[in-house]
Formats: C-alpha cells, structure tokens, sequence
C-alpha cells in the first residue's frame, strides 16, 4: 500500500505543483530558479521581512511596520506565505534511517552535463550565498538530473549551517541544496550534507569561495549582491559523492514561501571540506548587508551548539556559537496536511532486489536487515 501512494503521488506531482500553492506562472520562475524564495527585496527597503530569529513584535510582525521581522514559527502570517503553517508537508526533517523504507519505484539518478560553460553567477543575499547557472552568464540549463524518466536542470546550489535536514537526530556543520527545476515549474533539491573533517582544502569549493569572495559589499539596504565570474566545471562531476545512493521525501521550500510538493534527494555520502573552509562560509553570511541569520537555540538547532555536529568536524575544531546560523527548525514528518508522508532510501543493491520482486515477480530473493539474501524467499509476498 505504502509503494503504490508513492507511485501515484509521484506522478501528479511531477505534472504540476499542489493546488494549494497553485500553479506557476512564467513570472514566478525567479522564485523557483532561486528556490528558497531569495526575494527581490525593493533597492530602497531597509528590512527583510522574515528571518532565522525570534519574531519582532509577535505574532504581529507581518503587520507592525517595516521595522518588524517575522521569525520562523510567524512566517505563515506574512502575506501569501501561509504555507508555512501547514503540518506534514514542510521541509527540513529528520530522517530516521531505521524508518527509511524501500520503494520499486525509486530509480538511481541519472547526473548529466548537457552542455559546457565558462562563467556563473556569485551571489551573496541576506542570508545565504549561492552560484547560480543563469542565461546572462551562458550557463543555464548546462546540467539536469533525470529522476524517474523526468529531466530537471539545474538552476542553482547554495549553502546552509548547520545543516537544515538531520539524520538520526544530528546535525552536520553544512549541508549544499542544488536546486532543480523541470519543465512543468517542479523543484527537485539534491541536498548533500558537509563534514569539515578535511584536511586539505576542497578544491571545487575553494573556487567557489573564491568566486564568492569577488562579489563586492553593496549598500546596507542592498539585500542581493551579484558578480558574474569564471567556473567552468560542474559540481555534479566535481564535488559530489561518487555513490549517489540516496533518502527521498516530498517537502518544500525551507524559506518563505515554503511551496510544497518539493522533490527532496538526500544523498547519503558526505562532502568534506577543511575547517578553515567551513569558518570561511560562516563568516561570510554572517557579513551580509542585510543580514537575516541569528544565533542557534533549541528550537532550530537543539541547544547553541547543533545537536551531534560535533561529530562531524574534525578533531579539536570548536563550533563558535557567537556566529549566526541559517537553517529553519525542524518539521514534522507528519500531520494535519498529510500524515501518511514518509521516507524512503534507494541503494543500487536494494533497488536490484526490488525490482525482482515487484517487477518480475521473482521468487530468486529475500529481504532481511534490508539486504538481499540469495536463494529463494519462497516468493514476493515475503518480499518488502
């Protein structure tokens, strides 16, 4: 029961975005190619209208004047982001691996490089920095993933830390959202979690901060900082993981709006990076003209430190609790907009059991500790 509502959520959400958000408009292509709703703020404005802290004025800080932010639990009062509210639908979670189910209609991802390119776009906002692969700097559509017969190019990565999805209840120092989007206006975020566990510098990433570094500070009212510069290889053959096996559930955008029906992929392998490197990126958002980052607390991070980080850096390195952080607290998996929400885990040896089982109804397999076991189980109804 539990694999056939996947196949068939699946499939509507790959034709359009839930009613609830309704479907995008050509002029809401900004906010999904930026994802995270990174919003246009207006040149002369002197405020964001949300951010990672405490609310400025309570529950009225949608309406209190431009002087007041509207924190994490209040971002559904701000207009149109009432989606922020909704329980079983929301992104971050915490995925508890144990929990993680099989599904034959999980498929491996297919990362292809579509076409070459020489320059991106480095850009700071308030609360993050990205690289974006946009039609002004010739890198658009360059890269897609091809998830379930479905091409979604790449539109974007940017980072956050701690990290804002938990395995097992801990956190990572980062974690990297690379922001896909298909023909039909639907988003797919391959995330991958960051240790600083390295001892020699990353060397992707090493240009990427540095292509960070040449944006230049704007205006304290500027909430937006763009510099196009040189990166010609792709992240999906340069940093990430070499086995792609992968957690899967449907969630959202984790900034306002907060648009559901958002593929998630987390992959299971981490990236490393230096110390150094991580300080670097922590340093830089906390420097940004109109910053929206806060100091971690319970409720986003379980205490000043994240829950478990520790665990991922490396030995003798401190997490400096005076420095801000971007990550939205974590979601219930389930609720009153969706409790039967789950999440599923794809291994290339799991995935070949599956599928025997399901599609060519053999009776060569077993599933046991979730490994396949040769010979017979005797049939597909002992299989998962």
């Amino acid at each position: 029961m539990t694999t056939m509502r996947f196949a068939v959520f699946a499939c509507i959400s790959i034709v359009t975005i839930a009613a609830d958000n309704g479907p995008l408009a050509a002029e809401d292509d900004l906010v999904l190619l930026q994802m995270h709703a990174h919003r246009k703020s207006d040149p002369e404005a002197t405020h964001n209208d949300w951010w990672y802290g405490a609310s400025e004025g309570g529950t009225a800080c949608a309406v209190s004047g431009d002087e007041q932010r509207c924190g994490p639990t209040e971002w559904s009062a701000i207009a149109g982001d009432d989606a922020c509210a909704e329980k079983g639908t929301q992104s971050p979670i915490d995925i508890k691996t144990a929990d993680a189910g099989a599904n034959a209609d999980l498929s491996a991802l297919a990362l292809t490089d579509v076409g070459a390119f020489t320059n991106v776009e480095f850009e700071r906002n308030s609360h993050t920095t990205e690289v974006v692969f946009s039609e002004e700097s010739g890198s658009a559509d360059r890269m897609k993933v091809v998830w379930g017969g479905v091409d979604y190019f790449l539109k974007q990565f940017h980072f956050h830390s701690p990290s804002e999805n938990t395995i097992d209840g801990k956190y990572y120092p980062m974690e990297v959202h690379h922001v896909h989007q298909n023909a039909a206006g639907q988003a797919l975020v391959l995330a991958v979690m960051i240790d600083s566990k390295a001892t020699t510098e990353n060397a992707y990433y090493k240009k990427v901060w540095e292509g960070i570094n040449s944006v230049e500070d704007g205006a304290a009212n500027e909430a937006k900082l763009v510099n196009e510069g040189e990166l010609s290889e792709s992240p999906y053959t340069g940093v990430l993981p070499a086995n792609k096996d992968y957690f899967h559930y449907m969630g959202s955008f984790t900034t306002p709006p907060c648009t559901t029906q958002t593929i998630w992929i987390l992959l299971k392998n981490s990236i490393s990076i230096t110390t150094a490197q991580l300080e670097e990126y922590r340093l830089k958002i906390q420097a940004s003209p109109m910053s929206q980052i806060a100091s971690c607390d319970t409720a986003r991070c379980g205490g000043t430190t994240p829950t478990g980080v520790a665990d991922q850096m490396a030995p003798g390195s401190i997490w400096d609790e005076s420095q801000g952080t971007n990550n939205r607290d974590l979601q219930d998996l389930t609720g009153a907009n969706d409790n039967l929400r789950g999440v599923y885990q794809f291994t290339t040896e799991n995935w070949q059991c599956m599928k025997f089982c399901y599609h060519e109804k053999s009776a060569r397999i077993s599933w046991e500790g979730g490994r396949c076991l040769w010979p017979a189980c005797g049939g597909c109804a002992e299989c998962p």
